[in-house]
């Protein structure tokens, strides 16, 4: 089934979720601001269409039976971008977090932030808190959203 947002490779890795019956599946949001400047965008307009893309993941993924999600979101390497764009990205994420406890409450989505939240605004770090207390009782599907994380 087409979600008519989804490139057709993700639209392609979620039909093979769905017959490997998969517990956890992780997806490495990158290459937005390359594919909006490919496109003649700005880089945010890339990162505005990466949570569109979000969203129909999360969707897509309901419908394939995948009952763990995490999004590799911002790694701490990300903190060396240009100061405009980790603000548009904050931004974004902020004004997301303002709005998406309703979306996962619709779900039954327990929302879970993982990484080193202390690099993060405060605003970011109460919304965070929020979302995670006010969707801790949800059982149906988790998604895990790693912010400023590190693998080295």
């Amino acid at each position: 089934m087409s979600t008519g947002v989804l490139d057709p490779a993700f639209e392609d890795l979620l039909a093979s979720a769905r017959q490997a019956d998969p517990s956890h599946v992780g997806l490495i949001m990158d290459g937005n601001g390359r594919w909006a400047q490919a496109r003649g965008l700005s880089r945010a307009a890339g990162h505005e269409a990466g949570l569109k893309a979000f969203r129909a993941i999360l969707s897509a993924s309901a419908d394939h039976g995948v009952p763990i999600l995490t999004f590799y979101g911002f790694s701490a390497e990300n903190w060396g971008r240009p100061e405009g764009e980790i603000r548009a990205l904050a931004d974004l994420f902020i004004d997301y977090l303002r709005t998406c406890r309703e979306e996962f409450l619709a779900r039954d989505c327990r929302f879970v932030v993982t990484g080193r939240r202390e690099q993060l605004s405060a605003e970011m770090r109460q919304l965070i808190a929020l979302a995670e207390r006010e969707t801790a009782h949800c059982r149906s599907r988790l998604v895990n959203f790693a912010v400023s994380y590190g693998g080295r």
